[in-house]
C-alpha cells in the first residue's frame, strides 16, 4: 500500500469517527431528554403524598435510574472517542 492510500484510509478513518462522535452525541441528548422525563414522573409520583403507588413509584425510579446510567455511559464514550482514539489519528500526518 502506497503512501498516498495510507493517507486516504486515514482521513477515511476520521471522518467515520467524527460521524461517530457526532451519533453519541445525538443520541445523549435523546437519552438525556427520556432521563429528564423519569425524573419529572418520579417527582409526580411523589406529589401525591400518602397516596403513592410504591410499585409505580420503583418502576420509574429505576426506569430513571437506566437512563441517567445511559448517559453517563454514553458521556464516557465521547470522551474516549474524542480525547483517546480522534486525537491521536489526527496526529498521524
Amino acid at each position: 500500500m502506497e503512501k498516498t492510500e495510507i493517507l486516504q484510509k486515514i482521513e477515511a478513518l476520521k471522518a467515520v469517527l467524527k460521524n461517530a462522535d457526532d451519533l453519541i452525541y445525538e443520541l445523549r441528548g435523546v437519552v438525556l431528554e427520556k432521563a429528564f422525563a423519569s425524573r419529572e414522573a418520579m417527582f409526580g409520583c411523589l406529589d401525591k403524598g400518602k397516596d403513592i403507588d410504591k410499585a409505580e413509584y420503583s418502576s420509574v425510579c429505576q426506569e430513571n435510574a437506566y437512563y441517567e446510567n445511559m448517559v453517563s455511559k454514553l458521556e464516557n464514550a465521547a470522551y474516549q472517542l474524542s480525547k483517546g482514539v480522534i486525537e491521536n489519528i489526527e496526529k498521524i500526518k
